[in-house]
């Protein structure tokens, strides 16, 4: 018990030691030892007051999606609330089956898994490359068989499914709960399903929203 007293008043009288020490040397350099301590001789408050504005809101995205950016934009018609039937158009990007009869072997159906390249081409063996963008499913169909019946096959059979619409997608922004992008999952797809998807709206309040086609 005694030994670790010691050792206490030793450590105390060491640290006292030290400060005396560091003081004196203030002293010497010409520093005033009342202000040591001093948080005003640290920390200086600007003589300028600095103001902040206090903004209506923290959405930076806001003033982008205002009115001033859309001047031409109307409101909706009884033609935007119809849709048009139309065979989907392939793009770039787009994923689908090939799939062609005694391509190879009489009898045996050849299944060929194609991405349309950037510039709207997709590759096949045996024939130089076919444009696809642009088309509809039909329409390359129609486009894979006169290029097989061009001295490869004398009746191609070829049937296509498109397992990936790159193109039929749409983008929701602003205040929405998962902003980004999404399929198109009906044609008859109503402006509701889409906020659905997208997690709802996440602000009250909102008037307008914008759809750019």
């Amino acid at each position: 018990m005694q030994t670790r007293l010691s050792h206490s008043l030793n450590y105390l009288l060491l640290v006292t030691a030290c400060c005396l020490i560091f003081l004196a040397g203030c002293d010497a350099i010409g520093t005033d030892s009342s202000r040591f301590l001093d948080p005003s001789s640290v920390i200086k408050a600007s003589e300028k007051p600095y103001t902040r504005v206090i903004e209506d809101s923290m959405d930076p995205a806001e003033e982008r999606w205002s009115p001033e950016y859309y001047p031409n934009s109307t409101l909706p018609t009884a033609a935007d609330l119809t849709y048009k039937v139309e065979d989907y158009v392939i793009g770039p990007n787009d994923i689908m089956d090939i799939s062609i009869l005694d391509l190879f072997e009489p009898g045996v159906e050849t299944v060929l898994r194609r991405q349309v390249s950037n510039s709207g081409f997709i590759d096949l063996p045996l024939v130089e490359r076919v444009k696809a963008e642009g088309l509809t499913k039909d329409q390359l169909r129609q486009a894979i068989i006169a290029a097989y019946a061009a001295g490869v096959m004398q009746h191609p059979t070829v049937s296509i499914t498109i397992l990936q619409e790159r193109q039929n997608t749409f983008n929701i922004l602003g205040a929405i709960a998962r902003p980004g992008q999404y399929n198109i999952l009906k044609k008859d797809m109503r402006l509701s399903d889409a906020l659905a998807l997208g997690g709802g709206m996440v602000q009250t309040g909102i008037q307008t929203i914008y759809v750019i086609r």
